[in-house]
């Protein structure tokens, strides 16, 4: 779904439960910023911003596509709901990334161990 287009369609989230882990895979970072409490989502991977495509350093980045809201990479989010925005590899606009090294980012789920009562 891509909230930057209007297009999320968050009613396809399923309900809130225990002990399942529910990913959301979206194009933009301000889907964070349309779930609501009763939205039950763990994680959200998304890209769009190509972090910030032109870096000059010392310099806030100039521009950002519309949807980021401020997110340009990296890890945000709030506590019980993690959005990690990707850099990718593409570009817009022009053939160029600078300052702005591209990213595959290589994710690993761990189980938690869990400790038995007494």
């Amino acid at each position: 779904d891509d909230p930057s287009l209007h297009r999320a369609d968050l009613t396809c989230l399923p309900p809130s439960a225990q002990n399942r882990f529910t990913l959301l895979l979206a194009h933009a970072p301000n889907i964070l910023d349309q779930l609501e409490d009763h939205h039950a989502v763990d994680l959200i991977l998304c890209g769009h911003s190509h972090g910030g495509q032109w870096r000059i350093p010392g310099v806030p980045t100039f521009w950002l596509p519309p949807g980021c809201n401020g997110r340009i990479d990296g890890h945000h989010g709030e506590p019980g709901r993690r959005l990690y925005v990707n850099r990718g590899l593409g570009w817009s606009f022009l053939p160029l990334r600078l300052n702005c090294i591209p990213e595959i980012a290589c994710i690993e789920w761990v189980e938690e161990q869990v400790q038995p009562k007494d």
